[in-house]
């Protein structure tokens, strides 16, 4: 696996000429003398020394990268009676390391038929950096070689060489199948101080996900896999860590799990997942936010069975992961001892928010559940109004009217859950429609639309309170309502969409100017795209701090989430990709008096 030096901040990249090593590197010396021997006595005689050196061969660093380029030769007497030491000789060979074996010749005097002699080996970088260092003795008899021929092992000095443990990051990380993660070794002494750089051999428990001599690991695609990943330097300090590996366009799935009768957050509920088959494929544990977050799922429809103590378990249906990953609606969890209260509330026209009799509503278990046993249903009275009572616990209300596509939302039937009303959008052939709704808090919540003009590539429309719009003429939206008591909806229509991006977003109006702000995050608030007369997708509020919330890009039939929460004080500033910066500015001065002016 490869073996690199770590630099820390910045890191350094690798050498372009470092070679692969084998397994065991044999260096030959053999030791000679130029001169032909005299065997006359006080003249300097040849000798020779035969010396085998084996750099690490545990199995770690088998096809370990070391930036070794150069041997370098000393050779010493032994100390005499003052404690003396002569070098004999100090040459410096070039090392190729594509070799397993490399022959120098020194030239060597020897001052006695016969010397022991120290044989010092340093293995340099081509900047002469010390890595490994070996040290030997050996006779040499003159006009002959070594008596014999050494095995001795070799010691890492190189840095980080008195690292005395190291961590690897990141942790315990999930990634999509095709991107590249890249691992960072931090090394520490014995008093705990970071070292300033570090050697490490990276490898895998699966020889199949390659990670290579920076630490970076490279997922294959269409595979869902664990691996756990090693680092190791050459001095035997260690760590590991795991990564899994999940199909190129998984995501994650995220939401939150609240009390049905307080809003308060429920934590430590757990979220057990299970795909199409039944088959368990991961579970998620609540914050003390009442969030949580899944690893990214492969696409498909999963369910998951909720579970809290002291709470009625509920199961969620259809969630589904999508690109940027996706926002469950908010789940409201009954108590053991919870009554049911009765729900009563009304449905609408998400156009004119007028009341819908006739329609029909029905009650079905759990979250999301359209198709499962229906527990209760009755049909509204000429306003619109119904009431419900089934036994405690969390469902789904689903309404239906000719005429109008079919609307949902979830709820928690407590004592005390008060109004639950649910907007429907009128079936238009040819017609785009975008429907915000939430509960009674905030007051105030915002759609915005902005988008290209029909006949400009660079002009842009912003449709929201203070410009309406206009269905039948440029930029053919508009605004149908403007809601400022809670309770939604506000819906957004495009009688006819131009060839670009379209934006949506959610501002929250009273809270534009708190930072940080949660008010948007814990609205529950929903946004229903209908395409066509059909419900295309829903949205929900990501459990995140901000005011504005990027809900999704439409082009064409292409629709794209987005799900990004920020913060925006201004409503008129809430624009799209690609605005022409200097036309935005003449559009917002015909609205510079809005914030002197508040819509109510």
């Amino acid at each position: 696996m490869p073996f690199h030096r770590f630099p820390r901040l910045p890191l350094l990249p690798g050498r372009p000429n470092l070679r692969r090593l084998a397994v065991a590197v044999a260096g030959v010396l053999a030791l000679t003398n130029c001169m032909e021997p005299t065997g006359e006595r006080g003249v300097p005689r040849p000798g020779g020394v035969t010396i085998a050196s084996r750099l690490p061969q545990a199995s770690q660093y088998q096809s370990a990268v070391l930036a070794v380029e150069k041997i370098r030769v000393t050779l010493t007497t032994f100390p005499d009676s003052l404690q003396r030491v002569d070098t004999v000789a100090v040459r410096t060979y070039p090392f190729d390391v594509n070799q397993s074996t490399i022959t120098l010749s020194v030239p060597l005097f020897l001052s006695q038929p016969s010397e022991t002699l120290y044989v010092h080996l340093d293995y340099l970088t081509s900047t002469g950096i010390t890595l490994f260092t070996a040290l030997t003795q050996t006779v040499v008899t003159a006009g002959g070689g070594s008596d014999t021929q050494n095995d001795y092992g070799v010691n890492y000095v190189g840095p980080g060489a008195n690292a005395a443990f190291m961590t690897i990051a990141p942790r315990d990380t999930t990634i999509l199948g095709g991107t590249t993660l890249h691992f960072v070794p931090t090394a520490y002494d014995s008093s705990q101080a970071e070292l300033p750089e570090v050697y490490v051999s990276w490898s895998t428990s699966d020889t199949s996900v390659h990670i290579n001599a920076l630490g970076q690991l490279t997922a294959p695609n269409n595979r869902t896999v664990t691996v756990t990943v090693f680092a190791n330097t050459p001095n035997g300090r260690f760590d590991r860590t795991t990564v899994t590996i999940v199909p190129a366009g998984s995501a994650a799935i995220n939401g939150r799990v609240i009390d049905a009768a307080t809003g308060a957050a429920v934590a430590n509920a757990t979220l057990s997942f299970k795909d199409a088959a039944g088959n368990p494929v991961t579970t998620a544990t609540t914050a003390a936010d009442g969030s949580f977050t899944t690893v990214p799922l492969a696409g498909g429809i999963y369910t998951a069975d909720v579970a809290a103590t002291g709470y009625l378990g509920t199961t969620v249906f259809d969630a589904t992961p999508q690109s940027g990953g996706t926002t469950l609606p908010t789940i409201p969890m009954v108590v053991t001892s919870g009554k049911g209260g009765g729900v009563f509330g009304a449905i609408r026209d998400a156009r004119t928010n007028a009341g819908l009799g006739g329609a029909t509503v029905e009650v079905r278990a759990g979250v999301d559940n359209t198709t499962g046993s229906i527990v209760q249903s009755t049909t509204t009275d000429t306003a619109g109004a119904f009431a419900l009572d089934p036994p405690p616990g969390t469902y789904t209300l689903v309404a239906h009217l000719a005429g109008y596509s079919d609307g949902r939302t979830a709820f928690g039937n407590v004592g005390g859950i008060g109004s639950l009303d649910l907007s429907l959008s009128p079936v238009g052939a040819s017609e785009t429609r975008i429907v915000l709704q939430w509960p009674a808090t905030p007051l105030d919540l915002d759609a915005h639309l902005t988008g290209p003009f029909p006949d400009s590539t660079s002009k842009r429309f912003h449709v929201y309170f203070a410009n309406p719009g206009n269905l039948a003429d440029d930029p053919f939206a508009a605004l149908d309502i403007d809601n400022t008591i809670g309770d939604g909806p506000e819906t957004i229509t495009l009688s006819r969409q131009a060839t670009g991006i379209y934006r949506f977003s959610v501002h929250d109006y009273d809270f534009r100017d708190s930072i940080p702000s949660s008010s948007l995050a814990s609205s529950g608030a929903r946004v229903d795209l209908y395409i066509n007369g059909s419900l295309s997708q829903q949205f929900f509020v990501p459990n995140q701090p901000g005011t504005l919330w990027t809900v999704f890009e439409l082009n064409g039939s292409v629709v794209t989430p987005k799900n990004t929460m920020s913060y925006e004080s201004n409503s008129d500033a809430v624009t799209a990709p690609g605005v022409n910066a200097g036309w935005i500015a003449d559009q917002a001065s015909l609205w510079r008096d809005i914030r002197k002016h508040p819509k109510r």
